[in-house]
């Protein structure tokens, strides 16, 4: 274990705490050594019990007093340690401890400042209070701001004294990049649902995005007016050929040809993205019954099809090709639009997680599974599935951490996830519907796809590209299997997952 530099028993807040319930704290024996904290369920060194949790000191960020929040009722001297095991902002752990004493409280602090003070992942800001229901949402008590991920509103020990803050803040800079902003284009309406945050949007208007990395589906961004706020990212593309009306973001071609062959008519056409490495985009034609696929080439600036022809960009070739055939099948006469009605709006607001019941719509039950019956439902006008829970079936904590984990993910083979509803004491998930169930069930009833070796090609594609996505992000899925992936339109393949099959391949496998 290592030499033992502290020991004491204090009161710790549960890590994933949800807002449902009323507040869970538990007696832990807290032990500091040169590597770590550790939290066990004994009460002294001759009984320490089983190790609970544990804190590498070299994570550690923040190490602070509490003041206010739902932690002010408690008997007691409360403290936090915010420590990440990743780069990824949104996946640091706030730990609340509350001591007996305040000379245990104090002596805690001062111990593990100064066993930190080298680490390289130092904040220069805190939030004193606690991040809560208050209302209707969730806000911190200390300054009201909406996010989780908001900047703190005070300094934290290590940045208030101007030698160590140029010290800390100039190794920070050198170990977190700053975000890189880029352009992007509206390609649907869309009015603030909350206007002090959000920014309304135009279809056409180009955007700055200033943080694109704190949360996948809320941005960060500034307007051609200067003002600046979160906007959701299903509803803009980066500024070129995708904000295009005529592009289709779907690599898979028989998803393709399918589209094209339910429109039925000669010589209509789509540009969609490549599923090539060295190749960025193809276009996809429909004549006489057939779908043709050609790649566009790109090198020194120009775009052509036909290496006589080139083109300075995608849409002067698009022109000549609709008068002239240059070695297509046909000319490209019947541009296919996208679909014309808004992409659904990924997550909640910017890391709230928590959807106002009467937001939602219940509809009929569609199944049920080892956890609870699952609903067809409405939320914000959008057909979503809402996962009732059983009561004792998971704690709340995992089913907090179920959210945080799912709502990183954002990826066009897994399934979508929007946020969690309490109806009526009943806790549920929501995400989005996949008209045509299970892949399992869907297989069963249509006994001659197998055979159909384009088709199920494409669907181990789909697949595979989630689990790489997965394993990218650190995550593997435990339960792989057809009963747990969702078919959609255009034979769309979306993987489910719930926490217990996902985890950390640095953390321990829980079952």
């Amino acid at each position: 274990m290592g030499e033992i530099l502290l020991h004491s028993v204090m009161t710790k807040r549960s890590q994933g705490q949800s807002t449902f319930g009323r507040m869970n704290f538990k007696r832990r024996l807290f032990i500091l050594t040169n590597e770590s904290v550790k939290y066990n369920s004994g009460k002294d060194l001759d009984n320490t019990g089983t190790v609970k949790g544990e804190i590498k000191l070299s994570k550690i960020q923040i190490v602070e007093e509490v003041s206010g929040g739902s932690l002010s009722g408690q008997n007691g001297f409360p403290f936090q340690i915010v420590y990440n095991e990743t780069n990824n902002p949104t996946t640091a752990v706030r730990l609340y401890v509350i001591a007996g004493l305040r000379k245990d409280k104090d002596e805690w602090i001062a111990k593990l400042r100064s066993l930190i003070a080298n680490n390289s992942g130092i904040e220069a800001t805190f939030h004193p209070g606690i991040f809560e229901k208050a209302g209707s949402g969730l806000r911190w008590s200390c300054c009201g701001a909406l996010a989780l991920e908001s900047k703190g509103c005070s300094n934290t020990y290590f940045h208030q004294d101007e030698k160590r803050k140029y010290f800390y803040v100039e190794r920070r800079k050198a170990a977190v990049p700053k975000p890189k902003t880029f352009t992007v284009v509206a390609v649907w309406d869309l009015t603030a649902q909350q206007p002090a945050t959000d920014l309304n949007l135009t279809r056409g208007e180009k955007l700055e995005v200033l943080d694109a990395v704190t949360d996948q589906h809320w941005w960060r961004a500034r307007n051609t007016q200067g003002q600046i706020g979160m906007i959701p990212e299903s509803y803009v593309r980066k500024d070129g050929v995708e904000v295009r009306e005529w592009f289709h973001n779907i690599e898979s071609r028989p998803q393709v040809e399918q589209m094209l062959k339910e429109h039925g008519k000669d010589c209509t056409y789509l540009v969609r993205p490549s599923a090539r490495g060295k190749v960025k985009y193809s276009i996809s034609i429909y004549y006489m019954g057939q779908v043709k696929h050609y790649h566009i080439q790109q090198a020194d600036g120009n775009f052509w099809v036909n290496e006589k022809n080139k083109f300075h960009s995608v849409d002067e070739l698009l022109d000549y090709h609709s008068m002239n055939c240059a070695g297509m099948v046909c000319r490209l006469r019947h541009p296919l639009l996208r679909n014309s009605a808004p992409a659904p709006i990924l997550g909640n607001q910017f890391g709230n997680w928590l959807i106002e019941p009467r937001e939602v719509n219940y509809g009929a039950e569609i199944g049920y599974g080892q956890f609870g019956v699952v609903f067809k439902g409405q939320w914000r006008n959008y057909d979503v599935a809402i996962k009732t829970m059983k009561e004792g079936c998971m704690n709340e904590e995992d089913f907090y951490d179920e959210a945080k984990i799912m709502m990183r993910f954002n990826h066009p083979n897994l399934l979508r996830f929007h946020g969690i509803v309490n109806h009526q004491g009943q806790v549920a998930i929501l995400t989005e519907f996949m008209k045509y169930g299970d892949l399992f069930k869907y297989l069963q009833k249509h006994p001659s796809l197998p055979a159909q070796t384009a088709v199920v090609i494409d669907m181990c594609r789909q697949i595979a590209s989630a689990m790489k996505y997965l394993e990218d992000s650190r995550f593997i899925h435990r339960d792989l299997a057809a009963r747990n992936c969702l078919v959609g339109d255009q034979r769309v393949i979306k993987v489910q997952f719930v926490c217990r099959y996902v985890c950390l391949f640095n953390c321990q496998f829980m079952c």
